[in-house]
């Protein structure tokens, strides 16, 4: 396993449990591409949909799959980062939700020079 970080990712679903939650993070590639890169986060921290988090911890892949509604099985890999700690990025700008869109949306993309896309 290797350490990672994620920065400004939104939360897009929280699972019932509340022992983890999903995200994602959106960026532009140097043709304006715009990518998704999207994460299993294990953790107990309390989040919502639409929060944006900062998330450190162990990286992993697993292999994940499911049935379409055509009856097909779809096979795709899913990130997943564990033993982690989460910070919470404040809220609209005086730290308050006073919009109904998210963070990401509000803001423009960053981009990553380094990509070899």
């Amino acid at each position: 396993m290797a350490r990672i970080i994620i920065e400004n990712a939104e939360v897009t679903k929280v699972n019932r449990t509340g022992t983890g939650f999903r995200c994602q993070n959106v960026y532009k590639t140097r043709s304006g591409e715009e990518i998704a890169e999207k994460w299993v986060i294990w953790s107990d921290h309390p989040v919502q949909v639409g929060d944006v988090v900062n998330v450190e911890g162990l990286f992993s892949k697993k292999d994940e799959s499911f049935q379409n509604d055509e009856g097909e099985q779809i096979k795709y890999i899913a990130f997943h980062v564990n033993k982690t700690t989460v910070t919470q990025q404040p809220k609209g700008p005086n730290n308050s939700d006073s919009s109904a869109d998210s963070w990401l949306n509000n803001n423009a993309l960053p981009i990553d020079e380094e990509a070899p896309f």
